[in-house]
């Protein structure tokens, strides 16, 4: 019988640090090599070759714990360390390093002021156990 969750327990820390996050999404793809030739019979064949990781972090922008700033200086091309994509209570996606790609804002007149962390994965990454 499936077993189901809200995300209402979902989080995201960088390098320990906890995010006030709205909400986060990340990508996990992978590469393929295609081989076409004389002896594929008229058919493409493909193997799986890199795996690679995208994803954004949505925070609420914290003015008393500026994301921009130390410790987490997050900025973009700047690799943070550790990032950790919660999905329910302790399980989530490990991400040991990544690349910020962007750092772009919003602003809601009669709501909130929100942050999102784009970045991409820099090496291996391991999904929910």
């Amino acid at each position: 019988m499936p077993t189901h969750h809200s995300g209402k327990n979902g989080g995201a820390t960088v390098g320990g640090t906890a995010l006030p996050v709205i909400s986060w999404q990340f990508n996990p793809t992978g590469g393929t090599a295609e081989f076409v030739n004389s002896l594929t019979g008229g058919f493409a064949k493909n193997e799986g070759t890199i795996q690679r990781g995208s994803g954004t972090i949505v925070v609420d922008h914290d003015f008393a714990g500026n994301p921009f700033q130390a410790p987490l200086s997050i900025t973009p091309t700047t690799t943070v360390a550790n990032v950790f994509l919660q999905i329910y209570t302790a399980k989530g996606w490990t991400i040991p390093s990544a690349v910020i790609t962007g750092t772009p804002q919003s602003v809601v007149i009669d709501g909130k002021i929100a942050t999102s962390i784009s970045f991409v994965t820099d090496g291996a990454f391991t999904p929910p156990a």
